[in-house]
Parts: structure tokens; C-alpha cells; sequence
């Protein structure tokens, strides 16, 4: 008899965890948040190019794609996941992400970025001579 009190214990145990680790799993987020995206196109041999800057604003959700128009041709950004915290993108392109010093290394591309919801998330074009700044923050 206790020997079946030990098995049942355990797997009501078992049962728990088991359950707990499907609670804890990172589901599908319904939360719509709403982005401001900065872009502007640069370049670096005409010293009388005035930079323009073009907003839009745009709300997204996990799972949904928006398009950025930069130097080159379009980029496609998917928004992989949403916390209160942070927005995670996926981009079909790679970026250089500008540093705390507002730089950019060319040689440390990137495709998957973290935005801080109280931020901004900058990047740049992989290019030296043109290119675009583009920044995304909450709205």
C-alpha cells in the first residue's frame, strides 16, 4: 500500500511539472502595439544633400510583417514576438546596428533585433557611400 501512495505521489508530481512547463511556454500573443518608423536616406558625396525624413506609423501584431522602403529596394521586417518589455524583428536583410556612440559597424551585420519598448532600435543600410538611417520605436 504505500509502495501505490509513493507511485501516485509521484505522478501527480510528475503531472504538475509537466503542467507547469506547458504554462510557462511563450504563447501566441494577440497584443497589437503600434510603431513609429523613422527612415532616411543619406548619402555621402553631395554636400548639399539635405536629409528628409519619413514616418509612418503602424500597427502591429506577432506573426505580422511591415515594410521599410530603403536605399536598394524594400526591406521586410516580421515581428517575432511581443513582451511588455520588448518587440523582436526579424528582417530578410541584414543592418548594422548603431551603437551607444550612434555608429554603425559594417562588419557586424545583423538580421534579428530587440526593441526596448521605452527606446528606440537603430540601424543602418550595409553601405558606405548611401544608404538609409532607419529608426523604430513605440508610438
Amino acid at each position: 500500500m504505500k509502495l501505490m501512495r509513493t507511485i501516485f505521489a509521484l505522478v501527480v508530481l510528475l503531472v504538475l511539472c509537466l503542467g507547469s512547463a506547458a504554462c510557462n511556454e511563450t504563447e501566441s500573443s494577440d497584443e497589437t502595439v503600434t510603431l513609429e518608423v523613422e527612415v532616411v536616406d543619406w548619402n555621402g558625396w553631395d554636400p548639399k544633400d539635405e536629409p528628409r525624413p519619413s514616418t509612418s506609423t503602424i500597427e502591429v501584431s506577432q506573426g505580422s510583417t511591415f515594410e521599410v522602403e530603403v536605399l536598394g529596394g524594400p526591406a521586410t521586417f516580421e515581428v517575432t514576438s511581443i513582451s511588455d518589455d520588448e518587440v523582436e524583428l526579424e528582417a530578410d536583410q541584414q543592418f548594422a546596428p548603431v551603437n551607444d556612440e550612434g555608429g554603425s559597424n559594417l562588419n557586424d551585420l545583423e538580421d534579428e533585433f530587440t526593441l526596448d519598448r521605452r527606446g528606440d532600435l537603430e540601424m543602418d543600410t550595409a553601405t558606405t557611400d548611401a544608404g538609409t538611417h532607419v529608426t523604430v520605436r513605440e508610438a
